[in-house]
């Protein structure tokens, strides 16, 4: 089977995403990981490599208000893209501003396999 991703479900895939997120849906946000043997948040962290250790990530999304989230895709190349982003939320009492890019691979049945970040904070 050689399905690749589309620009389509690329952006419905990111906006399920932004949803969760905005949410404080983390059973709904680990979904969208729960085949991935490697998510990583940026590269100084520990590699998840269980949707256990992702959703320990994840739930810091509890504690931020106001989550803002914009994309822009750059690339999509088969089964793999990479996505700009920018986000702002509070956090205990602080205003964030970050903007990063998200690399990200799909296998065969368009689940998310590899999930890497790289962001600059404000």
């Amino acid at each position: 089977m050689n399905n690749f991703i589309t620009e389509k479900f690329l952006s419905n895939w990111l906006d399920k995403l932004s949803a969760y997120w905005k949410r404080k849906n983390v059973d709904g946000a680990v979904d969208l990981f729960k085949k991935c043997k490697f998510y990583q948040e940026s590269p100084f962290h520990k590699i998840a490599k269980t949707a256990k250790q992702i959703r320990e990530l994840w739930f810091a999304i509890r504690d931020q208000s106001n989550v803002e989230l914009f994309f822009n895709i750059l690339t999509i190349s088969g089964k793999t893209a990479t996505i700009n982003y920018h986000a702002s939320f509070n956090e205990n009492g602080k205003f964030h501003v970050s903007d990063g890019i998200y690399f990200i691979e799909f296998d065969d049945k368009l689940d998310c396999v590899r999930f890497m970040q790289w962001f600059m904070v404000k």
